[in-house]
């Protein structure tokens, strides 16, 4: 099991203190992982858990040390591990993606339950502890489990948002990229992730396998209902003002869920890194 977890195929890495540092997150959700193997669901998420963290359940956002310290521990046991994953420059602000598996242990061994891939948000604190902030996940039929390695998106391109963009006035809240991207989606529609898509852009979409790679996001636009409406909650942005997230709900023909967004920002503006889709 610890060999299935600690896969990693790292490339690209063009500085080694960038490595270093992005080294970081995906060690630390090796670790929430393993933890889970080790104690349990339940243990884990109390464990690494940031105290404003949050996870995402029956219709809720709900704050994830309150929801796992109240819940009963579970026969069911939950393997995962990274398969991208990207840092802001400033270090204590990442993500990381992957495939995950449930399987109950009782009436049948090994009973494969759910399949799908995880995403979450993870926050450095001044004790030097890495806890997560969000953790937001979406189902598929397949487990790609054993099937994904790791890559790591370079930070190298990532510069300081200071100015305008698109037109908006200084942009050092999270929530303004996205606001922007939203009017744009209402306005324009599906072509405005043409617009913000970048060569690492990775899509988790409710109900299929991951796409990544800007030829198949491009082909797999499509899939994406023009009718949606996003609605932001929170979000945070990274010292370095190069890396921010926003999560809040998406509706689509009176159907609310949730989605997560991940923005860099480089020399082009704000690019979309990440999106998790539960609609």
């Amino acid at each position: 099991m610890k060999k299935c977890l600690t896969i990693l195929a790292i490339g690209l890495f063009t500085l080694p203190t960038y490595a270093q540092r992005t080294q970081e997150v995906v060690t630390a959700e090796l670790a929430f992982a393993q933890h889970a193997l080790d104690h349990s669901v339940r243990q884990a998420f109390i464990q690494y858990a940031d105290s404003q963290g949050v996870v995402f359940g029956g219709g809720k956002v709900r704050k994830a040390l309150r929801m796992f310290t109240a819940m009963p521990e579970s026969p069911i046991s939950l393997l995962w591990h990274p398969a991208f994953s990207g840092m802001a420059k400033s270090g204590e602000l990442g993500f990381t993606t992957g495939p995950y598996t449930s399987q109950a242990h009782a009436p049948l061994p090994d009973t494969s339950i759910t399949a799908g891939h995880y995403s979450t948000i993870w926050y450095k604190n001044k004790a030097g502890q890495w806890k997560f902030l969000l953790d937001i996940g979406i189902n598929y039929p397949t487990s790609l489990y054993k099937q994904q390695e790791l890559y790591q998106a370079s930070n190298e391109r990532l510069v300081p948002s200071s100015h305008a963009v698109l037109g908006q006035v200084m942009d050092t809240n999270a929530l303004a990229p996205e606001m922007v991207f939203i009017r744009k989606f209402q306005s324009e529609g599906l072509s405005v992730y043409r617009q913000v898509i970048m060569p690492e852009t990775w899509f988790n979409i409710e109900g299929q396998q991951p796409v990544t790679h800007v030829e198949d996001v491009e082909k797999d636009l499509s899939r994406i209902p023009g009718t949606l409406r996003f609605k932001p909650i929170a979000g945070g942005m990274s010292e370095s003002r190069d890396f921010a997230y926003v999560y809040g709900t998406v509706t689509n023909e009176g159907k609310q869920e949730f989605y997560l967004r991940v923005w860099v920002h480089t020399s082009l503006g704000w690019k979309l890194l990440l999106q998790t889709l539960r609609s």
